[in-house]
């Protein structure tokens, strides 16, 4: 005997078909509220807008990823409220096996398609240089396909379809739980793991960590798909619900709180300035004080707050004029939520397209905002007419072709990418020393929000004493033939990569070792940082064979293999200026870390990085480790020029209370959370600062601090550190090898 699939009774019996009915004409016939999908469609609208070009005057409906809340959070939210109800009618149609079932295959779909847009993408970004390409180097193709499809590799742009994977595959046990009546019990899990990340992310990191995933992190943003599928779940009851709000005050009064967030975004800057204007550091205060209160990747308070009062107004005033809202604009919006997951996938493709196509046509440097608008606008007709007309949509003919194209991709770069991946330069190769880019490629990645383009036209290097101090440094950089002397044979690799930093505002190079086997062990290494002092730049530590005297460790067994970074610090002491002034250790901790980590095989906690500097560069080494210890668990001072307050010799350190706060040796004292670092600290016997240097030390035994201190015979410079580099590689290994 065959038994009918059982329906709860407070669901109403839904006709088939997909006509709107006579009564509405929000609602089909099949139960699907056209209102959704117009918001789902604004949503994929909104993302098109702020991914494809530039700056643009749309931005102000969209908000260019600038506001408080911006379009991504309303495409996760609507995607988990129309899988609510979707799922909900099979489940109550079919039951629950059923049901199930076909959530696991959709699932299963969209891990297809992530894998196969970032299959696609990523090489395409890399070697085609677009802005946001983070230097990847992809002649591992083994351990560059097997990442992606294991799940642990995502990109820009596609990593939305990867939490998608995720958090439908997560919604088969939401659904059991729903079905049994425990729609509480999802919303408290939902929200507790949200509130998990915000206070301890290290420890709530879900389910594992995924290189390049510098947004959507899984742990912050699946509360928005599971609280949008259980309004979904229970739809039904809630429009009983709403059928009794006073809609228009509702909207009135959310409208208003939206505009009160506007203004308050507009003038934000006079806002929090009041706030933190005390600080020694104001800008790099202020920008923290709204990443921890609006913060996108971790999804924090106030972004979901100014998430809920757009989403209300849309919603609100989509309701009540749905009628000429859908005369109007439903011919566009509707298809593209309808389809919402295939418009964005072709969405990324167009963005690239717009990418290249201003790149080779030097426009980068001053895209007009005009053009840029058109290239948006354009770029959603494009999308609206594929999905009208349906030329890549698979059909019952094509589909066995479509699910298997992740695989033919695979083994495809398999062959083709080790043949096609240029080298990434290396010193010894190029010498080349680090450039500014010029201001208007600088606007242009911060309107993309990643990289510059590669394209940029450099600031002119040379005598000038008003270019930026990066540049100044490159004019005084050392000779091809003086880079490769220094470096000479190795058995890994120094590469001399790229990458943007916006706490800068401006491409930065960086030197980085590379050790032996890790193209083809696929491994995960640890990574010491080291900092040079305000004589040199970068080349410093080069020039002083550390790089050899690792490499030379390395091969026989005396150190871990591990990454050394070698970054570009100018003279600014690797701290945040006050007064809005650079921002070099912003630079150091958030954006140079966060780029490694997502460019390279490394373990990326606290464990196993090092940061280590000479003088100026020591100096910077203990501020940021004492000020970050979640972040490098190892301190190196080599030789730290420790300045007193009223020294005055560096402007920008201040004097006095100002003075103080930057202070190592105060900060040893004072600072939280340190009592688990390994620091080595080093001097020379008649090096200025010995003095102070044994105040460091001392006020780190009273705090039971590990501290390793040797005083050696010597002056302070460049042979001083010359002579010790093997023992300081020695002490980082003995940390970063654990």
């Amino acid at each position: 005997m065959v038994h009918a699939p059982t329906r709860r009774a407070d669901t109403p019996t839904l006709p088939t078909g997909d006509r709107p009915t006579a009564s509405s004409t929000a609602i089909t016939e099949r139960g699907r509220d056209l209102r959704i999908d117009f918001l789902r469609g604004l949503f994929v609208v909104g993302m098109i807008v702020d991914h494809v070009a530039g700056n643009s005057w749309l931005y102000l409906l969209t908000g260019g990823n600038r506001f408080y809340a911006s379009a991504a959070e309303g495409f996760v939210f609507v995607s988990g409220l129309v899988a609510g109800r979707a799922y909900t009618r099979v489940i109550q149609r079919d039951g629950m096996s059923t049901g199930l079932w076909r959530l696991l295959k959709r699932a299963g779909q969209l891990y297809l398609l992530a894998v196969g847009l970032t299959l696609i993408f990523v090489p395409i970004s890399e070697l085609l240089k677009l802005p946001w390409a983070l230097g990847w180097d992809l002649h591992d193709a083994w351990g560059f396909v097997l990442s992606v499809v294991t799940l642990h590799r995502t990109y820009y742009l596609v990593d939305v379809t990867l939490l998608y994977v995720l958090v439908l595959t997560a919604a088969v046990v939401a659904f059991v739980l729903l079905e049994h009546g425990l729609a509480a019990c999802v919303l408290a899990a939902s929200w507790l793991l949200w509130l998990a990340y915000q206070i301890a992310p290290d420890q709530a990191t879900l389910p594992w960590p995924i290189v390049g995933n510098n947004l959507f992190h899984f742990a912050a943003w699946q509360v928005l798909f599971f609280t949008g599928l259980v309004l979904g779940h229970e739809w039904n009851r809630l429009a009983v619900i709403f059928e009794h709000v006073r809609r228009r005050r509702l909207l009135g009064i959310t409208a208003l709180a939206l505009a009160v967030a506007v203004v308050v975004y507009l003038v934000q800057d006079r806002l929090t300035a009041r706030v933190v204007g005390g600080a020694a550091d104001p800008a790099a205060t202020q920008a923290a004080l709204l990443a921890t209160i609006v913060g996108k990747s971790d999804l924090r308070a106030g972004r979901l707050i100014a998430f809920g009062l757009v989403f209300t107004v849309l919603f609100l005033a989509t309701a009540e004029l749905w009628p000429t809202i859908r005369r109007w604009l439903g011919w566009l919006v509707l298809p593209l939520g309808q389809n919402a997951l295939f418009a964005y996938a072709l969405h990324i493709f167009l963005a690239a397209g717009v990418a290249l196509a201003l790149r080779n046509q030097s426009l980068v440097a001053a895209v007009p905002v005009d053009f840029n608008a058109a290239a948006q606008i354009g770029a959603v007709l494009v999308v609206w007419m594929l999905v009208k007309l349906r030329p890549l949509r698979p059909a019952l003919t094509t589909r066995p072709a479509w699910l298997a194209s992740p695989a033919l991709l695979a083994v495809g770069l398999l062959v083709v990418l080790p043949r096609v991946t240029p080298e990434l330069p290396s010193t010894a190769a190029t010498g080349r020393a680090p450039v500014a880019a010029s201001s208007a490629a600088a606007e242009v990645a911060r309107a993309y929000g990643t990289a510059i383009p590669i394209g940029a036209t450099p600031a002119p290097v040379g005598a000038d004493s008003n270019a930026p101090p990066v540049a100044q440094a490159a004019a005084a950089a050392g000779s091809p033939e003086l880079l490769s002397a220094s470096i000479g044979p190795l058995n890994g690799t120094v590469l001399e990569p790229e990458f943007y930093s916006a706490a800068l505002n401006q491409e930065e190079r960086y030197y980085v070792y590379l050790p032996p086997g890790y193209r083809t062990q696929g491994l995960r290494y640890p990574v010491l940082y080291m900092l040079h002092g305000v004589a040199g730049n970068r080349d410093e530590w080069l020039q002083y064979g550390l790089l050899n005297a690792a490499d030379q460790m390395i091969a026989s067994g005396e150190l871990p293999p591990m990454l050394v970074v070698l970054p570009q610090g100018d003279k600014g002491y690797w701290i945040n200026h006050p007064d809005g002034g650079p921002r070099w250790g912003d630079y150091l901790v958030q954006d140079l870390v966060r780029h490694i980590d997502s460019s390279y095989r490394t373990k990326p906690d606290f464990k196993h990085r090092a940061l280590g500097g000479m003088s100026m560069g020591a100096w910077g080494a203990l501020y940021q480790g004492f000020m970050h210890p979640d972040i490098f668990g190892t301190v190196g001072a080599h030789a730290p020029s420790l300045r007193s307050a009223n020294d005055g010799e560096v402007s920008f350190l201040g004097k006095g209370e100002a003075f103080n706060k930057f202070d190592p040796v105060l900060l040893s004292s004072t600072a939280g959370s340190i009592e688990k670092l390994n620091v080595y600290l080093d001097a020379s016997e008649h090096d200025p600062w010995l003095q102070r240097d044994l105040d460091l030390k001392s006020r780190l035994d009273k705090r039971k601090i590990s501290v390793e201190w040797h005083q050696h015979p010597g002056q302070h410079g460049g042979s001083y550190w010359h002579d010790h580099a093997t023992e300081y590689l020695t002490f980082y290994g003995k940390f970063l090898g654990t």
